[in-house]
């Protein structure tokens, strides 16, 4: 399991920033992809905060260091501040299309949609082979943008068939496009992959920073694919519960 080599390798060498990084970014997938969730105290987030902040400690020019410290302070909700290491990370490393990649995500999905696009263009330039990542995210802006042939045109290239959120990205895109056959497959894979998410579906967007309006516009194109959201979730969509 990687989180037990990871964890056997800071403790063998507790001077290796890369690898606290690397479960800083582990701890912080127990939380928002559900995977091998360790309960307990601390949790998930605190555990990739702490390791994170270890990992800058050691060495603060690491750009996986400051990326993962950004990752963390995005999912506690410290946008602002999450916003500001990458920033210097970025200053750093202009040339980390990872970097370039995870930072336009994270401030496109705090609503400023144009200037995310422009770090994931640019991700995708320097980096063709991140282009399944850099394409879903392109997707997921082109469709908050209202630009629904992009987003079509850039999902269909993303091709991310083991991932969750990708599933999750071309369904409201198919469902807003009236595509409802594609709509509801997508939907359907979605579920499977990530029933927690869909279970606490405002909640699991609200970790990600985005802003109500942007919520509502996910939920209700989710809920139109076939996504079996909870109450307030479809409360949020002005929608009755169940509906499709």
């Amino acid at each position: 399991m990687v989180r037990q080599c990871l964890e056997s390798a800071v403790a063998r060498f507790p001077g290796y920033a890369t690898a606290w990084a690397m479960l800083s970014l582990v701890a912080l997938d127990e939380d928002r992809f559900a995977f091998n969730i360790r309960p307990g105290v601390p949790g998930p987030i605190d555990r990739a905060l702490q390791a994170a902040r270890r990992a800058v400690d050691l060495d603060a020019d690491n750009a996986r260091d400051v990326q993962a410290l950004m990752m963390e302070l995005f999912f506690r909700g410290e946008v602002d501040e999450a916003e500001r290491v990458g920033e210097l990370a970025l200053a750093a490393n202009p040339q980390d299309s990872e970097l370039l990649g995870e930072f336009g995500l994270r401030v496109a999905m705090a609503g400023q949609w144009q200037r995310g696009r422009e770090f994931v263009e640019r991700a995708l330039a320097r980096d063709p082979a991140y282009s399944g990542y850099c394409h879903a995210v392109l997707a997921l802006i082109a469709y908050m943008q209202h630009d629904g042939d992009r987003a079509e045109a850039e999902i269909r290239q993303a091709n991310l068939i083991k991932f969750s959120l990708y599933h999750a990205i071309a369904a409201v895109i198919y469902a807003n496009r009236g595509r409802m056959a594609e709509a509801r497959w997508e939907a359907a894979q979605f579920a499977e992959l990530h029933p927690l998410f869909v279970a606490n579906l405002d909640l699991e967007l609200r970790k990600r920073n985005l802003r109500p309006e942007d919520r509502a516009r996910l939920i209700q194109d989710l809920l139109k694919a076939g996504v079996p959201a909870p109450v307030e979730a479809s409360t949020l969509a002005g929608r009755p519960p169940g509906g499709s």
